[in-house]
């Protein structure tokens, strides 16, 4: 019986790789980004290894199997969802806060105009603002779900649980400062890269639309 239940949990394991497959191109999709993707995916999946250290080391619980890396198709999706709140909020933050300064009374304009730099910074505080109450509601009471499991006398049942919530909390901790970091890298070097190749032509134009795609006529 405990042969076929691993035989069964690794060809379940091998369907990961597609999941993962799966999850970059829809992420490259939805932000416009293969460099967005790249960071999210990897961000998510280092979850797994540095997860291992607080589960066995602080934790002390040494009991691990294939069990436990089934966990990645659930990491998978709760990490792409949080990534997805946060592209969102990005993307309606440009539009917001060019509004935004535009309403300055003109005398404010005038004594402190807001640089690419502060605008920058005021895309990162909207984002967060609108992000990280939705990202600390769905992760605590996820984290909470999994850690319940510590009431029951099964040991794989509440190892696969406890680590669960750390793989939570650790995305969420990821979410929070390396998805910023990989947006504000992608607008201040990425795309500020193409704004030059693109200042010989005859048209600059900047598309803020679903995939903040920067194109030159």
């Amino acid at each position: 019986w405990d042969g076929e239940v691993s035989r069964v949990l690794d060809e379940d394991l091998t369907f990961a790789l597609l999941s993962i497959a799966f999850i970059s191109c829809y992420f490259a999709f939805h932000t416009g980004s293969v460099f967005i993707a790249m960071v999210s995916i990897w961000q998510i999946l280092m979850t797994i290894p540095v997860c291992l250290f607080p589960y066995t080391f602080l934790l002390g619980i040494t009991y691990f199997n294939q069990g436990h890396g089934l966990l990645i198709f659930i990491i998978l999706g709760i990490g792409a969802d949080d990534v997805f709140v946060f592209s969102d909020a990005w993307l309606r933050s440009d539009a917001m806060v060019r509004a935004a300064a535009a309403a300055r009374p003109e005398s404010d304009r005038l004594q402190d105009p807001w640089s690419e730099d502060r605008l920058l910074l005021e895309r990162v505080m909207y984002s967060y603002r609108h992000a990280f109450v939705t990202v600390m509601n769905t992760s605590f009471t996820t984290a909470v779900a999994f850690l319940s499991t510590i009431g029951t006398p099964l040991m794989p049942i509440r190892s696969i649980g406890v680590y669960a919530c750390l793989l939570v909390v650790a995305n969420f901790a990821c979410v929070l400062t390396l998805t910023p970091a990989a947006f504000v890298i992608r607008e201040r070097y990425l795309l500020a890269r193409r704004r030059q190749g693109c200042a010989g032509r005859s048209v600059l134009v900047r598309d803020d639309g679903d995939d903040g795609v920067v194109k030159c006529k």
